[in-house]
């Protein structure tokens, strides 16, 4: 059985989700509703290391403890293992808490958020301002897995006008008979990660059979060489076959 999603310029990881992968061997250290991602405390803290990593600041704001939903949300999405490790390898985490005092309630009013309210996630760069429209009501792991678009924007900064990904799931299923008697039964699943891009009209190609956004970027530089490889040997083509509808041009002695 084939499972394969595509995934559009704003989406990254959106194709994994519902994929049945195994449970990550991480054990929750904190409050279930911050899930198995290891949130950092201090926005400051966060805002300082964002620069020399690289990376921006994934903020979120959770009632500790809190409703049902807030404990769907670190069970569902911030216990994805892929989700996990997309945002501890993309983002700095910071979790505020937005129902206690002190700290945590100056910087509910410093970005506005209500206090005692559902999950919601923001991106900051390193000076504190959001890189994309707040929004709430983003609960389940597509929602969150949208914002995560860390393949895509490696190809875009890579000088790709077009990327999209593709990942794919085969399940296999095996029963063996003798004699209207089973005697074996096995299966296994295998999943693999494919990345398309534009560069400059040429289409690049590059796959990888690891389904991580570490492995999502390196197969996105990779498309990206190889479409501008394409870009390059076109041209050669042409020279040798003529533009499109002209004939062929022969070199030679």
């Amino acid at each position: 059985m084939d499972t394969m999603a595509s995934i559009g310029p704003t989406l990254i990881l959106g194709a994994i989700l519902g994929l049945a992968l195994p449970a990550a061997a991480r054990s929750p250290a904190g409050p279930r509703e911050l899930g198995l991602v290891r949130w950092g405390r201090s926005l400051d803290a966060g805002l300082a290391e964002s620069p020399q990593s690289g990376r921006p600041v994934l903020l979120l704001f959770q009632e500790i403890p809190g409703c049902a939903t807030c404990v769907d949300f670190g069970a569902g999405p911030l216990s994805s293992p892929l989700l996990v490790d997309a945002i501890e390898s993309e983002f700095v985490p910071v979790a505020i808490h937005n129902n206690r005092p002190g700290a945590d309630a100056e910087l509910l009013a410093r970005f506005g958020e209500p206090a005692c309210n559902f999950p919601v996630l923001r991106v900051l760069d390193a000076g504190g301002r959001d890189l994309l429209p707040r929004r709430d009501g983003i609960y389940g792991e597509r929602g969150v897995a949208d914002r995560l678009i860390a393949a895509l924007e490696a190809a875009k900064r890579s000088g790709a006008s077009y990327a999209d990904v593709r990942v794919v799931r085969r399940r296999v299923e095996a029963i063996a008979t003798r004699e209207e008697h089973v005697t074996g039964v096995s299966y296994f699943d295998s999943y693999g990660l494919g990345v398309r891009v534009i560069v400059n009209g040429a289409w690049g190609f590059a796959a990888v059979s690891d389904v991580t956004p570490a492995a999502a970027q390196r197969a996105a530089s990779e498309a990206v060489g190889v479409g501008a490889g394409g870009e390059a040997g076109a041209h050669r083509f042409e020279r040798v076959l003529g533009p499109a509808g002209g004939g062929a041009q022969h070199e030679g002695g």
